[in-house]
């Protein structure tokens, strides 16, 4: 059995193809584009527990009190 991956860019990937899939025919329109925005969502918030769990360089230092030689 495969494994899926449950990253933000997988998401990102499965809304845009939900959008390409609306523009085709409009009898699915709506479905696709709420799964697709309900992807997006998704996408932020994985991306957004990511950010939380790992500051960038920057904030480390500044919270270490690490500043560069004057």
């Amino acid at each position: 059995m495969a494994t899926t991956l449950r990253t933000p860019d997988c998401f990102l990937e499965k809304a845009d193809q939900c959008f390409r899939l609306a523009n085709s025919s409009r009898e699915v329109a709506n479905e696709l584009e709420a799964l697709a925005q309900q992807f997006m969502a998704k996408a932020v918030e994985l991306e957004t527990a990511r950010e939380k769990k790992s500051p960038e360089p920057s904030d480390a230092k500044s919270k270490t009190g690490n500043q560069p030689p004057k």
